[in-house]
């Protein structure tokens, strides 16, 4: 250390670092997942992207603002894929919550897969728009509008 910077009353980094006390961490956050995974966007992409989340149960939702009812069939691989009007989609990682709407009709998602607290772990957003808008993205929401995203 220069005596100029002993005069205006520098302190050398390691100095510093020896005289701070480190604290251990006191507790940890910690998610089991259950395995819900919704996946919104068009209906080959987003099916395509459940064959490649094969180890989670995943539902899909494609949006059609020109459909007047919900309709909901089950894929050969078992997927339930649900077409609406629009999706209401509120929550964050575990707790997802997803209601289908056309017209005066709505459907809770997570009732209709049967899911025992009706709501999904988490979300893969391929649409071009995010279903969720908000500056911060909340953990186990992924908005994904194309291959690059992912």
């Amino acid at each position: 250390m220069s005596t100029d910077d002993q005069a205006i009353g520098f302190t050398p980094l390691a100095s510093v670092v020896s005289q701070q006390q480190l604290i251990a961490a006191t507790s940890i956050v910690g998610y089991q997942s259950q395995g819900h995974c919704l996946v919104i966007g068009a209906a080959e992409a987003a099916l395509a992207a459940c064959s490649e989340l094969s180890s989670l149960k995943t539902t899909v939702v494609t949006l059609d603002a020109g459909l007047e009812s919900i309709n909901k069939e089950l894929t050969e691989e078992g997927v339930a894929l649900y077409q609406t009007q629009s999706l209401k989609l509120t929550g964050y990682l575990g707790k997802y919550s997803a209601t289908a709407v056309a017209g005066l009709d709505e459907l809770d998602l997570g009732v209709g897969v049967y899911l025992a607290d009706g709501l999904f772990d988490l979300v893969l957003d391929l649409s071009s728009e995010p279903q969720l808008s908000s500056e911060l993205l909340p953990f186990g929401y992924i908005h994904a509008p194309d291959d690059g995203a992912l």
